[in-house]
């Protein structure tokens, strides 16, 4: 067997590139679902170890400005930590989004649509529904007809 260059590589992913898509798609949603799962997990948790740990320098020390201080710190530290958290988490799921909707577009359509301006339209247009819509208030599943609208997919 052969080695594979960067050429063949491309040509295989182009070969199959709606289910690439589908593939990148998919892992650049639960990505972003994963990270703000990750970011309200990490910022309850730690605030409420922090809230232990006040309570117990209060039994101790009797300090409100101690047990307030430890609870303030972590309320600060852990908020920016889990935003930080949730900005690389959309980060790296709007660009598996966006590679996501543009091989859909080129295996659905080919490449005379996806580098067109409608095509480059559609793209963009879905990539940010998507991420808008992962980005929501309240369950995906509810949010998920709307999601499917701005991709194209419900008609």
């Amino acid at each position: 067997m052969g080695e594979l260059d960067l050429s063949q590589i491309v040509a295989i992913g182009l070969s199959q590139a709606k289910w690439l898509g589908l593939a990148l798609l998919s892992a650049g949603v639960l990505v972003r679902l994963a990270g703000k799962a990750l970011g309200h997990m990490l910022f309850f948790g730690a605030v409420l170890a922090a809230a232990g740990l006040a309570y117990h320098e209060w039994q101790v020390l009797h300090s409100l400005l101690v047990s307030g201080g430890i609870v303030l710190g972590a309320v600060v530290v852990f908020g920016l930590l889990a935003w930080v958290v949730r900005g690389i988490s959309f980060l790296f799921g709007f660009v598996l989004v966006a590679a996501g909707f543009y091989l859909l577009a080129y295996g659905w359509m080919g490449p005379s649509f996806a580098n067109t301006t409608t095509g480059a339209l559609v793209w963009a247009g879905a990539t940010i529904a998507t991420m808008i819509a992962t980005g929501l208030k309240g369950s995906l599943l509810r949010h998920a007809p709307a999601a499917a609208l701005g991709a194209g997919l419900l008609r």
